[in-house]
């Protein structure tokens, strides 16, 4: 086959890409066979350390992320630092697996897990009705800075009882959303005033 990064072998789900160094019109069985063959099927396992005696289903020693691990069918378990991944017994990983399968069974299952739950169907609600609501525009005052500043300095004058520079007193506009009252601006400029 012809794909998208060059000629291929396929079989049984298995893919593996032809080597630049072979000419794809001189590939014939064997040479496929052997392609397929060298195709990645998931991990290689560092040791086989046998069938399980009671339960059947073979045990093996793989190399992970994290460090080497203990596989029986879907069990693994992670081998400590102590173990040597080639010197592990049949025994140690028999004794392994069943204390993950114990801490397994013990433990709640993940949010998520793989066990599907079954949901109970929702309730169905009565649809409300919402009213109407009317925005209203609201405008921005327009006011110019300099009188505006000198308002407030007449203000802190009265209250304060002394003079204030109006070149100190430092305006804040307030934003259509939160209009901020004059009252507010001028305790806060009090507070700087006699600080």
């Amino acid at each position: 086959n012809l794909g998208r990064f060059g000629p291929y072998v396929n079989h049984d789900g298995k893919f593996k890409s032809i080597p630049k160094s072979e000419n794809v019109f001189t590939i014939d069985l064997v040479g496929a066979v052997n392609l397929l063959a060298q195709a990645n099927s998931g991990p290689a396992p560092i040791k086989e350390l046998g069938e399980h005696p009671t339960e059947g289903g073979s045990i093996a020693i793989y190399a992970g992320r994290y460090g080497p691990y203990v596989q029986r069918g879907k069990l693994r378990a992670t081998l400590s630092k102590s173990y040597e991944p080639e010197e592990v017994t049949l025994n140690e990983a028999l004794e392994l697996l069943a204390a993950k399968a114990a801490k397994d069974a013990l433990s709640p299952p993940k949010s998520g897990g793989r066990k599907a739950v079954a949901k109970k169907p929702a309730a169905k609600k009565a649809p409300v009705k919402k009213a109407a609501v009317k925005k209203v525009a609201v405008k921005k005052p327009v006011v110019k800075k300099v009188t505006v500043k000198k308002a407030i300095a007449k203000n802190l004058e009265v209250i304060a009882g002394e003079a204030i520079d109006t070149k100190k007193v430092k305006v804040k506009k307030a934003t259509p959303k939160k209009p901020v009252a004059k009252k507010a601006i001028v305790k806060k400029e009090v507070e700087k005033a006699t600080a």
